[in-house]
């Protein structure tokens, strides 16, 4: 059996739990369109056929006091803004609406978008170019620099696009103590120069580097660029990196605070999110703490159950701890009699003498096997995020809880 089919509950999925360790992070999902804007400089069209009215059509209709600029696109300037015109790698924060010429429906919009300048469209290039921090226009874009042959969301091919923007900031990237001067920050320095502003300490109940968290965050570079956020999700602090361990342990329940990490406790030199996170990046985390433990947590102080916790908030109750010399590993194959319950008492799996690889199971499985030796036995009460997380896995709904009673008969 491997990581995706399992017929025994205590085999892994391909699910990732500790996404903010590796390269494939859950990005943007509050503004499901924006995705259309990055690189797509790289698949527009050089089609000056048009579905519908043109550029220039489109100006005359409406009376728009439009400039023509390269490329055949139009802008009408309400405010220009300041000097300042953004370039090559720095981040722009706009405001925007997209219209289809043709039709006049919107078919995008979004408030605070953050986006590289040269990875957004080829109009927009252009007409930033035109406006500076305050700044006010109207694109009206041929299809060659919008969205070209393309069919996107309600987006016809070969359409001409129209975009009312408002350019509220242009930011370029720089180290922790450039933030902070740059935002006007008051911090705390914690451990391994983590810096973090509480604007809400919440109550007394605070994380250890082993809890379960459940969260609604925002991360950014020091560019201001928004590269992943969440709302309401949960996650064990010794999976995540170690800027937030550092960072969280400050705050309580109902608290909140802007994290600002170093790189050495963030992706360091390898970066994440292939390549959007570059290597060597500072991050900043706004981040606000909902509540402290799991489930499992829970359910072990509501029974006055006496456990050891593990990484993960795996907890474990040992009641033989076998032949100490002669452990498993996460690379051995392990020969276990298991029975497997929910909270309720629901059994959803058992096995008498059955045979695993131990890195083909889930994590709560890896964790707490390897405290005990040959002729060992003990319970795991493993939290839903060292487990089945959010999926459900046959019986097993999601976000649960799961109990193994566990012998480990022998492991080669």
């Amino acid at each position: 059996m491997n990581k995706t089919t399992s017929n025994t509950a205590a085999y892994s999925t391909s699910r990732t739990i500790d996404f903010f360790r590796v390269s494939n992070l859950r990005f943007i999902r509050s503004c499901k369109y924006l995705f259309i804007f990055s690189l797509l400089a790289l698949i527009t069209s050089c089609s000056n056929e048009f579905d519908g009215i043109s550029p220039m059509e489109y100006v005359e209709q409406n009376n728009l006091d439009a400039i023509e600029l390269e490329g055949g696109m139009y802008i009408q300037i309400e405010e220009a803004g300041d000097s300042q015109r953004a370039t090559a790698d720095q981040v722009v924060l706009v405001d925007y609406r997209g219209i289809v010429a043709n039709t006049g429906e919107t078919v995008l919009e979004g408030e605070g978008f953050t986006g590289v300048y040269n990875t957004l469209l080829l109009g927009w290039q252009t007409g930033l170019k035109e406006i500076g921090v305050g700044g006010k226009c109207t694109f009206i874009l041929p299809p060659s620099l919008a969205f070209g042959e393309q069919i996107l969301n309600n987006i016809p091919q070969r359409s001409t696009m129209v975009f009312e923007v408002t350019l509220k900031g242009i930011f370029s990237t720089t180290s922790v103590e450039g933030y902070i001067e740059r935002n006007n920050l008051t911090t705390t320095v914690l451990d391994k120069g983590v810096q973090i502003v509480i604007l809400e300490p919440g109550n007394s109940k605070k994380p250890t580097a082993n809890s379960e968290v459940r969260v609604s965050y925002k991360g950014r570079l020091t560019n201001e660029l928004l590269f992943d956020e969440g709302e309401d999700v949960s996650f064990n602090l010794s999976n995540l990196i170690e800027g937030w361990g550092i960072g969280l342990q400050e705050i309580g329940e109902g608290g909140k605070c802007i994290l600002i990490i170093p790189s050495e406790v963030g992706y360091g030199e390898t970066g994440a999110g292939n390549g959007l996170i570059p290597p060597n990046s500072p991050l900043v985390f706004e981040i606000d703490l909902i509540e402290v433990g799991s489930d499992a947590d829970k359910y072990v102080e509501e029974n006055n159950l006496t456990t050891q916790l593990l990484p993960s908030g795996v907890h474990i109750i040992i009641q033989d701890i076998g032949d100490e010399n002669s452990k498993p590993n996460i690379n051995s194959v392990v020969t276990v009699t298991y029975e497997g319950r929910l909270t309720d008492g629901t059994i959803f799996d058992s096995g008498e003498d059955a045979t695993f690889q131990l890195s083909s199971l889930i994590e709560g499985w890896q964790i707490g096997l390897q405290e005990i030796g040959v002729g060992g036995s003990c319970t795991l009460i493993i939290p839903a995020s060292a487990g089945y997380g959010s999926q459900e896995n046959g019986s097993i709904p999601a976000n649960s809880v799961l109990i193994f009673d566990l012998q480990l008969i022998s492991f080669s």
